[in-house]
């Protein structure tokens, strides 16, 4: 039986031992034996060319594969190193976590976008109007999740607020009015679009569910599947969760997300996200033992 590790970070929410069993169950399903464990858990041992990872007791970490639900750099590159697969891999982590670099590997591959521009330092608010084009315009950090860190600005006033609450280096966004407090999330697993949801807020121009938006499960039509599929092939992601806007020639991307949650999509009736993942890990698996 194939044997893995889910790795979590400590500041999971409480009350997740649920999830992480869904997660258990879901791989045995497919004969796969996992193991879910957190990073801090995690001792990462150097000498000469021996390298090894094992837990504070002593116990030796050896997996056939490694699912990463959060950002731990060490850790994933330390299982890469030692030809252990990695979902999602090191690189596509980093791009999917720094919005800029999202940005810079979305244009390279020719995909759509909302203009975004780099501002490594504080401007005036006039001064970031004038780059967008605009009066009204997007002001996020380059890393964030759920919403978080993502603000409007249209005024002098809306435009200080929001800087004097970020850290150093933003990104300017174009605003696309006619996407205001709706996108579309798809789930991408293994280069398919599996299943999608409409996410929305009557409050907020910010459709997220953990901001207390909704989501009604949809069928994302041929040109957003194949959308979202390129974006997250793009990042080298395997499970990827592609924010898509509306605009008046189609989809944008918005965002590439290579820690996509699924309670939304569980939520909305959808599929069971984690029985797709861990068919299409043991289709890989299979391939890849007929291949040796």
């Amino acid at each position: 039986m194939s044997h893995g590790l889910i790795l979590f970070p400590r500041s999971t929410p409480s009350g997740s031992d649920s999830a992480f069993r869904w997660w258990i169950d879901a791989a045995a399903s497919f004969g796969l034996k996992v193991r879910v464990e957190f990073f801090e858990n995690i001792i990462l041992k150097v000498c000469g060319d021996r390298t090894e990872a094992m837990l504070a007791g002593g116990e030796i970490l050896a997996p056939q594969f490694v699912v990463m639900r959060g950002y731990c750099t060490p850790l994933s590159e330390f299982f890469e190193h030692r030809g252990v697969r990695v979902v999602n891999s090191t690189r596509s982590m980093s791009v999917s976590r720094d919005k800029l670099l999202t940005h810079l590997t979305l244009s390279a591959a020719g995909l759509p976008q909302p203009a975004t521009i780099w501002c490594p330092v504080a401007l005036p608010y006039a001064d970031a109007a004038r780059l967008m084009s605009a009066p009204r315009f997007v002001i996020k950090e380059r890393e964030g999740s759920k919403g978080e860190k993502v603000w409007l600005a249209d005024s002098e006033h809306s435009f200080s607020k929001a800087i004097s609450a970020c850290s150093e280096g933003i990104l300017l966004q174009e605003y696309v009015e006619e996407s205001h407090g709706r996108d579309l999330r798809i789930w991408v697993i293994g280069g398919e679009a599996v299943a999608a949801v409409i996410r929305r807020s009557d409050t907020d121009f910010r459709s997220n569910f953990a901001l207390g938006g909704s989501a009604t499960l949809c069928d994302a039509p041929p040109e957003a599947r194949k959308l979202a599929e390129k974006a997250a092939a793009a990042c080298g992601l395997f499970f990827a969760g592609v924010d898509l806007l509306f605009t008046r020639r189609g989809f944008t991307v918005c965002e590439v997300n290579g820690n996509a949650g699924f309670r939304t999509l569980s939520k909305a009736g959808g599929p069971d996200i984690l029985n797709l993942f861990f068919k299409k890990i043991n289709d890989y698996r299979q391939i890849s033992d007929c291949s040796r």
